[in-house]
């Protein structure tokens, strides 16, 4: 006996319960589905209750000299970190938007720092690649780590991190 191309199709019916055990199925995949994308929505809303920040900035050296660039990272004991770019040995601080300060409260503080490499390629000219040297000793790059922190408090926080490439 031939079998026709619907008859496997059908035969995957019949065995859930014919047609409407199949849209009894695909009912319950879309429920399980719709209620998955809910969870997931309200979990990453911009409705979350934010935590009230102070503005942070500062200076970031290296032996005494302006690091030219990197990145400061303040991660409070609980809640959400705060980063900046540095530039020129300058960074302001940003938790919930660019430059919005971070969160009150101790902070441990991690500093990453690395030389910009210009691109071989010939298409590419001064397209800079990521992954270069560090411009700073490892250590800084984790909060545990650093040595470094600093609370931050209500008002106007200015820091001036300091770094030694000494041990």
């Amino acid at each position: 006996m031939r079998l026709s191309p619907i008859r496997p199709v059908f035969h995957c019916f019949q065995a859930s319960g014919g047609l409407s055990g199949a849209i009894r199925n695909a009912g319950r995949l879309l429920t399980l589905a719709v209620c998955g994308l809910a969870l997931l929505s309200h979990g990453c809303s911009s409705g979350a209750a934010r935590v009230d920040t102070a503005p942070v900035h500062g200076t970031v050296t290296l032996d005494g000299k302006p690091l030219p660039c990197g990145q400061v990272v303040f991660q409070p004991l609980s809640g959400r970190v705060a980063k900046g770019v540095i530039e020129d040995g300058k960074f302001t601080l940003g938790t919930y938007e660019a430059a919005d300060g971070a969160v009150l409260g101790r902070h441990r503080v991690s500093v990453t720092a690395r030389k910009t490499l210009e691109g071989e390629e010939p298409d590419a000219p001064g397209v800079p690649l990521l992954g270069g040297p560090s411009l700073i000793p490892e250590r800084y790059g984790n909060s545990a780590s650093s040595g470094l922190d600093f609370e931050v408090t209500s008002g106007d926080n200015v820091f001036h991190i300091e770094l030694s490439s000494r041990r």
